[in-house]
């Protein structure tokens, strides 16, 4: 296996997703323009930064903004370890080894590291001094958000760009492990694992149900929820001047009650995986039809049951969004993937020594059956006529008889 090193090394690309991680903004609200400006001061790093325009103009606090930062930093390495651990290996290991087992392991044991830490801040903030810290209340919240963000990044994306990378290389060479695969220069997989990204993106961010609302207080909206992200569109009605006032927000869902959503998405997953195994023509259409069926009314098979004592008051409606099963469909229907091509291409590049001659040469090489009529001749001397031109010739041989 070819060792060219494409991009930048491997812990830099580990260290910006990190950092994106980090940064990503997770909860907004939209009611202005300015808002949407000092997005990335809601991520973890930032947190928190609620006087930003004070400090920005106040150079006297800048140790304090360093502080700040640095302590979010390692913070962020600390709670995001085991996902980044579970990355590094996946990259390492052959694309024909099953692995998502070991990426469930992670998970939980990534749950249990957050709630062990959640516990312990919990007990140092009720005591006297850390009680009435409200920032320390913000950060508490974020790292919960920032621990759910961290598991699609460093589990989910992997795993879905590992079957971008098997259908993207030939089956010979899956005995190897991605980064070799993808450090190959015969091969580009590159689409593939943009089509993944998409792919992933809509899992985890793409909304899979919608809740209609309505309050008793004149006030409502829709909201949507996702694998990690809950969307509102709300709308408030004055009750004085009648005006009708919206806007829309979002926020991270908590990695403590993660495994809700997470159940509702049981089968997303495994629409996901048979969308790449139908497209290695794995799977029969019916089972991946009545997978994308399935897996789209099975959240609101869930929610029901959890939502039924609300029912009555809120007046939710549970809708299903088949969003994913929509763009798996899609990927099915209209994606090519490169792999029959990669298949032939690299069965045909056969390594051989020096003395060996090409497939071929070896054909020019070999004579003809030789009858006494028609001695011995090398391929090459042989002239190919079509037989429709044989047929022609002996229908206008035919006609010059007639005619005489």
């Amino acid at each position: 296996m070819s060792k060219t090193i494409r991009g930048l090394p491997e812990w830099a690309n580990l260290l910006l997703k990190v950092l994106f991680v980090m940064i990503f903004p997770l909860s907004a609200i939209g009611t202005n323009l300015l808002q949407f400006i000092f997005l990335p001061t809601s991520g973890l790093l930032f947190t928190p930064l609620e006087s930003y325009s004070v400090w920005a103009s106040d150079f006297s606090l800048l140790n304090g903004i360093l502080s700040t930062v640095l302590r979010n930093f390692f913070v962020g390495i600390f709670v995001a370890f085991p996902g980044i651990y579970y990355s590094y290996k996946l990259s390492r290991v052959p694309v024909d080894r099953s692995y998502w087992k070991q990426g469930l392991g992670t998970a939980i044991a990534s749950y249990l590291l957050v709630l062990g830490f959640f516990y312990y801040m919990q007990m140092s903030m009720y005591s006297p001094e850390f009680y009435w810290d409200h920032n320390l209340w913000i950060l508490v919240q974020r790292i919960g958000q920032y621990a759910t963000l961290v598991l699609g990044v460093f589990i989910i994306l992997p795993l879905i760009q590992r079957q971008a990378v098997i259908i993207g290389s030939p089956s010979e060479l899956h005995c190897y492990s991605m980064n070799e695969i993808e450090s190959n220069p015969k091969l580009n997989i590159s689409r593939e694992k943009i089509l993944s990204a998409i792919f992933w993106f809509i899992l985890c961010f793409g909304p899979m149900m919608i809740q209609q609302s309505s309050m008793l207080w004149g006030g409502g909206g829709n909201s949507s929820i996702s694998l990690m992200i809950n969307y509102w569109l709300s709308y408030d009605v004055n009750r004085q001047t009648g005006a009708l006032t919206s806007y829309f927000s979002y926020t991270m869902i908590d990695f403590s009650i993660f495994p809700i959503p997470a159940l509702m998405s049981a089968f997303h997953f495994a629409f996901v995986r048979d969308t790449y195994r139908y497209i290695r023509k794995t799977i029969t259409r019916q089972r991946f039809l009545s997978m994308a069926v399935f897996s789209s009314i099975f959240p609101l098979i869930i929610s029901t049951g959890i939502y039924i004592p609300m029912l009555s008051y809120y007046f939710l409606i549970p809708i299903p969004i088949p969003l994913l099963q929509l763009v798996g469909l899609l990927l099915a229907r209209y994606h090519r993937p490169i792999t029959g091509q990669v298949n032939r291409i690299w069965r045909d590049d056969k390594s051989r020594m020096w003395w060996e001659k090409d497939d071929r040469e070896q054909q020019k090489d070999e004579p003809v059956e030789s009858t006494p009529e028609r001695p011995n001749r090398h391929r090459e001397e042989l002239i190919i006529v079509p037989v429709t031109y044989l047929f022609i010739s002996r229908i206008r041989q035919l006609s010059r008889r007639l005619r005489a």
